[in-house]
């Protein structure tokens, strides 16, 4: 069987809503020396049963099972099984455009010293349906490569450290036994992505839209943030500090991080004053009151300091005046 170019790793979890738009997105693509392997991480609904119905109808999709494990534990799997040169990831509510693949492997090839490549995206939201076109590059222009270093100073802005719109080289992947940290629930990706650039010295840059990101089922994280959200946090920066031990800018960056993800957990609790009220102190107390100390923008700040004075009931209103007019702008 003739070797494919380029291996899709997409994590199938209870996707039946969407994997299937996911599947013919990369059926659909201008090349055709690719495979595609699905992981069912243990779907209880119908996914598995749609996966294999693809799969029955064509050799190049490659299914494997897991008892559910999460979204990290099954891109391992996927890594430990592809079989071509470059890696890619999709998720699997997401997309990717008929020329995603070509554009990804045309740039490697036109850069053969890169080993990694980063494009940009589409996001589709309840505020831009039709996608609004984005990359975390866009300054670069026009150059078409930076450096490894340069592309970690972009770590924790924008989509940088997510793994999707991006090509990856399996023998880098493989010679430093690079995987997706087991022991974290989120932000995973950016693990991994730091470690992969920090085995690198060149990024090639895409300046093309070829992914489609879909944030339109997103409902918050009301149902998640719990301590052990938090815990997660906590475990998160310590593996990164670690990893950029001694690097200030990356801690600087880092707190600047933590705030602005914290902040906007927040405001996703802000259905009520009791609710804002206890989550607030609930990440007080579990990490520190330097974990809210680097707001971004004046809105925040002003946010955080009447939560931070007690004035809960103030806070409560801002936020709400602001969703309100923020959704009214967009009708």
């Amino acid at each position: 069987m003739h070797k494919p170019r380029v291996s899709i790793i997409v994590p199938v979890y209870n996707a039946e809503n969407h994997i299937e738009s996911t599947i013919k997105s990369i059926q659909s693509q201008s090349i055709e020396d690719w495979e595609l392997l699905l992981i069912d991480d243990g779907s209880t609904d119908h996914s598995l049963d749609i996966i294999k119905k693809y799969a029955d109808a064509d050799p190049r999709l490659r299914i494997f099972q897991q008892s559910n494990a999460g979204p990290s534990s099954a891109r391992n799997l996927g890594i430990e099984n592809v079989t071509s040169r470059y890696i890619t990831f999709l998720d699997a509510d997401d997309q990717a455009e008929p020329h995603y693949l070509k554009s990804l492997l045309d740039t490697a090839e036109k850069h053969p010293n890169a080993e990694l490549v980063c494009a940009g995206y589409y996001e589709k939201s309840m505020y831009n349906r039709a996608g609004l076109a984005l990359h975390d590059f866009e300054k670069s222009k026009p150059r078409t490569v930076i450096s490894s270093s340069e592309f970690l100073d972009n770590l924790f802005n924008g989509l940088t450290g997510v793994l999707w719109a991006k090509l990856f080289m399996t023998e880098v992947v493989r010679s430093h036994n690079l995987k997706l940290p087991l022991q974290l629930k989120m932000s995973e990706d950016l693990v991994f992505v730091a470690d992969y650039a920090k085995c690198i010295k060149e990024v090639a840059i895409c300046y093309e839209n070829i992914y489609i990101y879909n944030r339109l089922d997103e409902k918050g994280l009301s149902r998640k943030f719990d301590e052990s959200y938090l815990d997660n946090f906590l475990l998160f920066n310590d593996l990164i500090s670690r990893k950029f031990e001694g690097d200030s800018a990356v801690y600087n960056k880092l707190q600047q991080r933590t705030s602005n993800h914290l902040i906007k957990t927040l405001k996703d609790q802000n259905t009520s004053v009791r609710n804002l009220k206890y989550y607030h102190r609930m990440i007080l107390k579990k990490m520190g009151t330097h974990a809210l100390s680097h707001p971004s923008g004046l809105y925040d700040r002003t946010y955080i300091m009447m939560q931070n004075y007690g004035c809960y009931s103030l806070a409560y209103l801002q936020e709400r005046l602001y969703q309100i007019l923020k959704n009214f702008k967009h009708a």
